[in-house]
């Protein structure tokens, strides 16, 4: 046999069980077809694959957000700014003896 001739049956015996599997894959969809449940998985792939960071990104910007609002308020380092605490009971505060 010439080496051409080898490599077309070795691609024809690789290309018709893809073709076959592929078929019976979308026959099988197609037989138990739930459309609802395919449109939003599709949707969420689609979204999965344009956007593939887009929870770590949402979770980020809480982040960055969180540490902005905790940079905007001021340092409270004066203890007249210091409101008056409570102690929990069987501890003593500052200034309170046992």
């Amino acid at each position: 046999m010439d080496s051409q001739n080898v490599k077309l049956i070795i691609a024809i015996c690789l290309l018709v069980p893809f073709l076959v599997v592929l078929n019976l894959g979308l026959w099988t969809a197609l037989r138990r077809r739930n459309a609802p449940n395919q449109t939003r998985m599709i949707q969420k792939a689609r979204t999965s694959i344009n956007h593939p960071w887009e929870s770590e990104d949402q979770q980020l910007k809480e982040l960055s957000d969180r540490v902005a609002g905790l940079k905007g308020h001021p340092h409270r380092e004066e203890p007249s700014q210091i409101p008056d605490e409570k102690p929990a009971s069987g501890e003593s505060g500052p200034g309170q003896r046992s």
